[in-house]
């Protein structure tokens, strides 16, 4: 009777174990995904007030977009590649003490090749590893040139298919087939611009599996609606947990941007956007 009595906890304590294991493994499994926030989605902020918020929400990484105001020291200046070198330092004090790094500047433009080393130089100040634009084929060999020079990476961007785009990068299949030669040059697909052009967003991310450095990720009101306002993560009409889990998939390891340029609260939007994508 002893032994009986003995074993019977034992197979228990080790189906409890096997159950705890199982829970771990699943847990160590899941992915702790990378945010930042670009800090268009607080233009009308100066970035001082930006970085401040991201800090709150316990955000430490954004893509900078050039031109908004600096704030704090500087309220009237923009930071800006033709930026001083004061107002350049002092950007990075506030990034240094709100505890915020940059892991990729745009949506840029660059119309010649000057355009697109004072943007890698820029960059390299700022100790910024990616670039986002929208360069048109032709000037892709002279950023894949410089992105090599100055050991840089840049993300091809995309918007929706709007009556006079200047490009067809809301389609994923030209974007693909664009930047197939180069080393340097990947994709920043913003997958809004694929759901308000009527495109299924979780096939965009199969056709640009290996070639994503970063996504701009978007819930959306409505679908193929060029004019659809986006929404805060799960409330809207993408399939954004098919998306992460076809990233998943893949290996991603790079940042998942929360870019929401439409009117709220925007200490509310970060904080729902990034408890979503903390929990899924």
């Amino acid at each position: 009777m002893k032994k009986l009595f003995l074993i019977i906890p034992l197979a228990l304590l080790m189906a409890a174990c096997s159950s705890d294991c199982a829970s771990s493994s699943n847990a160590a499994a899941k992915p702790q995904r990378k945010v930042a926030v670009q800090t268009y989605t607080m233009y009308k902020y100066p970035l001082i007030e930006v970085f401040k918020t991201c800090n709150e929400a316990g955000i430490d990484a954004v893509e900078l977009c050039l031109g908004m105001k600096i704030g704090g020291k500087f309220p009237n200046s923009r930071l800006t590649v033709n930026s001083t070198a004061e107002e350049k330092a002092y950007v990075r004090e506030l990034m240094k003490q709100y505890n915020i790094k940059a892991i990729s500047t745009g949506v840029n433009g660059a119309k010649t090749e000057a355009d697109v080393v004072k943007l890698c130089e820029f960059a390299k100040e700022f100790n910024i590893p990616m670039i986002s634009t929208e360069a048109p084929a032709s000037m892709l060999p002279i950023w894949e040139k410089y992105c090599e020079k100055y050991g840089i990476k840049m993300g091809i961007h995309n918007h929706q298919n709007s009556k006079g785009a200047k490009n067809n990068y809301y389609d994923y299949n030209v974007v693909a087939e664009l930047i197939k030669p180069y080393k340097n040059i990947g994709a920043q697909p913003d997958n809004g611009g694929w759901s308000r052009s009527g495109l299924d967003c979780v096939k965009g991310i199969k056709v640009l599996e290996g070639k994503i450095l970063s996504v701009h990720l978007k819930d959306q009101k409505t679908f193929g609606d060029l004019n659809s306002d986006a929404v805060i993560y799960g409330t809207g009409c993408v399939d954004l947990k098919g998306m992460l889990a076809e990233l998943d998939r893949q290996g991603f390891d790079g940042y998942f941007i929360i870019e929401h340029g439409n009117p709220g609260d925007k200490q509310k939007i970060i904080a729902e956007d990034l408890k979503f994508l903390r929990e899924n």
